[in-house]
């Protein structure tokens, strides 16, 4: 949310065309805040692969400066594991969308 306060209006369309962009289940289970750890890390990576360059640097800054980005590296990046959604990620698969 920090980060969302920061961006400038073209920055935040940027923002959330990419956001709107990841498949349902992650931006629907961001906003309704049921995602578990590894897959709010599957969803901060799809929106590293799915951001134009502009954002993307916004969002490393983030997770790198500021303290709630900290935490969630420091919290969460321990749990991830090579799933099969990280590997439709890895691979950019449109059959991961449809959750095949």
């Amino acid at each position: 949310m920090e980060l969302l306060a920061q961006l400038d209006i073209k920055s935040t369309n940027n923002f959330f065309s990419t956001f709107f962009r990841l498949p349902d289940r992650y931006w629907r289970g961001f906003l309704a805040s049921s995602l578990s750890s590894r897959q709010l890390i599957l969803f901060a990576m799809w929106m590293m692969v799915r951001a134009p360059p502009s954002i993307q640097f916004k969002l490393m800054q983030h997770m790198l400066l500021d303290p709630a980005g900290k935490y969630m590296l420091r919290t969460y990046a321990g749990t991830m594991l090579l799933t099969p959604d990280l590997t439709c990620l890895l691979q950019q698969s449109t059959m991961c969308d449809q959750g095949n």
